[in-house]
Formats: C-alpha cells, sequence, structure tokens
C-alpha cells in the first residue's frame, strides 16, 4: 500500500502504511494553513514520547528529523509539500530505505501540525498501522 490518500478523516481512523515502500501520503482540506511558520508529521509509539522517539518526523522547511527512534540521516529522505495552503493540502514522502527502518508493532499514533507564531495546531491525529513487508529490498 505505497501510496495513502487522506482526505478529512475523523480522528481516530487508521491510516495504514506498508513497511520498506516509498510512503506518499497525499492529505486534503485541513483547512487554511497559508499563515504556517512550521509544519510537521509525526508518528510515535506513544503519545507522550519527546519528538526525538518518534517512528517518523517530518518538518516541511528541514525534511526528515527522526526515523525509527533516530536522528535521521539524509534529512532529503522524507518531505512535506503543500500544495493548496488556502484549502490545506499537502503531500508527505518517505523514501523507502527510510520506511524498511521501522518496525512492525501494531498500531501507533500520527498527528499533523503546523506553527503560527507561538500557536501551536493539531489539524488531523489518528492511528497508524504499520504493516510488515515480504521483499525487503530497497535498491
Amino acid at each position: 500500500m505505497p501510496h495513502v490518500t487522506i482526505t478529512t478523516i475523523p480522528p481516530g481512523d487508521d491510516l495504514e502504511l506498508q513497511r520498506g515502500d516509498t510512503l506518499t501520503i497525499t492529505v486534503t482540506k485541513l483547512d487554511d494553513i497559508s499563515g504556517r511558520d512550521k509544519l510537521w508529521f509525526t508518528v510515535k509509539d506513544d503519545t507522550g514520547d519527546a519528538d526525538v522517539l518518534s517512528q517518523i518526523q517530518i518538518e516541511e522547511t528541514a525534511g526528515l528529523l527522526y526515523i525509527a527512534g533516530a536522528t535521521a540521516a539524509t534529512p532529503a529522505n522524507g518531505s512535506i509539500t503543500v500544495t493548496d495552503a488556502a484549502r490545506g493540502d499537502l503531500t508527505i514522502v518517505l523514501a523507502a530505505v527510510e520506511a524498511a527502518k521501522l518496525e512492525v508493532v501494531g498500531h501507533w499514533y500520527y498527528d499533523i501540525q503546523d506553527l503560527e507564531g507561538t500557536v501551536v495546531t493539531t489539524r488531523i491525529r489518528g492511528r497508524v498501522k504499520m504493516t510488515g513487508d515480504v521483499g525487503r529490498a530497497t535498491s
């Protein structure tokens, strides 16, 4: 399941991803994010975990920050591209070589947050089900 499309899913709905695949997640209708200073996509085992323990954390301008609980070596392997800021449409991409580092542990949690000035807003949140891959080749 390498491509996932989220269109204003209700909070708590699952996002199913395939370990080892290039992950492309299209999100629409998050509302106006045109005034944002930062934008994050974060996946964690536990919502109380520090960001440095994230399974995935991508920031719009910095790229991939954390993968599988460690600092990412190649920030360019993760990206958030805003396609329509007024509507809140964006695409999140994680390279297969990074997705192959993820553990299959059942359900995790995700959210998309933005920062505008000093105000952090959670635009969407839910659970992630990471499915194991059979073939482990990424190159």
